[in-house]
């Protein structure tokens, strides 16, 4: 746990901060060359990716995922992202909760991180809603904004990643890798982003216990 401190009090703070000053310097459009402009791009995408990297470095000190049910886990990612940004966050889940191996709980944390750091950059948003189904065998996750909306047809994933917007095209990836599907909505009232993955795990490995409903401010 104190490694955990160590690293969001020192590293992370390090990171978000250079993030804040390479996307002030991209947005400097009038004093601003287009190779400066790209390299700040650049930069702000690597402190965040390697951002990613280093929550889950952090998830993993604090907690025992080798035995965590999926939503215990995903609710403690968004109770940590609500308590870093100051964004509203409200949890449900339906259903009872169940372990996954290590590789696909990474995977779909992942997911859930992405799509929670897309609303902190890019939606405006003062409120997210997380609700997770699971049945005997699948697993759906819907994250929903109340921000601006995307402002382009999500099926236009080629611009995305011309752009160098990569975030939705890698989470549609994660979730095609783990065989499930992915989906978007997205309307000037908000941004809700869907996905569902089939569960490889028979109903006795379920959890008698799952997170309670909860929400953060």
């Amino acid at each position: 746990h104190r490694l955990a401190r160590e690293l969001h009090d020192t590293v992370l703070k390090t990171l978000h901060g250079l993030s804040l000053e390479a996307r002030a310097l991209s947005s400097r459009t009038a004093t601003t060359t287009p190779s400066v402009k790209e390299t700040a791009q650049y930069i702000e995408e690597v402190c965040s990716r390697t951002s990613r990297e280093i929550r889950e470095v952090i998830f993993d000190l604090r907690s025992d995922v080798e035995t965590a049910g999926i939503a215990s886990q995903v609710a403690k990612v968004i109770d940590y992202w609500s308590r870093a940004t100051g964004i509203a966050a409200s949890f449900s889940l339906s259903g009872e909760d169940v372990a996954l191996v290590p590789e696909p709980a990474r995977q779909v944390r992942n997911i859930v991180s992405e799509a929670l750091t897309n609303v902190q950059r890019h939606a405006l948003a003062s409120k997210v809603c997380v609700t997770i189904m699971i049945s005997a065998f699948e697993l759906n996750i819907e994250i929903s904004d109340n921000g601006h909306g995307i402002g382009r047809d999500i099926s236009e994933l080629d611009s995305f990643v011309a752009e160098g917007k990569l975030g939705i095209a890698g989470m549609k990836e994660r979730v095609e890798l783990l065989g499930g599907r992915f989906s978007v909505t997205s309307d000037p009232s908000g941004t809700s982003i869907g996905f569902n993955i089939p569960l490889p795990i028979s109903p006795a490995e379920r959890l008698d216990d799952g997170p309670d409903t909860n929400s953060h401010s």
